[in-house]
């Protein structure tokens, strides 16, 4: 059951025990992770929950420009013993129903070409690759 992040430190700590088991790298406690995350009102977390254990979790970070209106997947993590039981289709699958009546036309996710299980996520949840050469630029600030 995918369920969205409601500020809560429960919540919150959900959040960190299933990062610590993936990229292992919020560096905050669960209260400043929650003010943070409440802060960008761009910005959606939900967590699914399997058994009311916290699995995996995704974020969405909403974007309207001059060339459309969308969202990027910004992070789908799953704990490590919960992987290969197709989770992370669940979680976009149950993200775009929630996500229809929104009126926007496109989604889109940044996938590292060395992650080949991510890119599978994304093929069976049918997005289309697009074959750039892209390369990503990061200034820390």
């Amino acid at each position: 059951m995918l369920i969205e992040f409601d500020y809560s430190i429960e919540m919150a700590q959900d959040l960190i025990f299933i990062d610590n088991e993936s990229f292992m790298d919020i560096k905050y406690d669960a209260e400043t992770l929650c003010q943070k995350i409440k802060a960008n009102k761009n910005y959606k977390l939900y967590i699914y929950y399997q058994d009311d254990k916290p699995v995996g979790y995704i974020g969405l970070l909403f974007v309207s420009n001059p060339h459309y209106d969308g969202v990027w997947i910004d992070l789908i993590a799953v704990r490590e013993k919960y992987r290969n039981q197709s989770i992370g289709k669940k979680m976009i699958q149950e993200v775009i129903v929630l996500l229809r009546d929104m009126d926007l036309e496109i989604m889109t996710s940044l996938v590292s070409v060395e992650n080949i299980p991510s890119q599978k996520i994304m093929e069976n949840s049918m997005f289309e690759p697009e074959d750039h050469d892209f390369k990503l630029f990061i200034k820390k600030l």
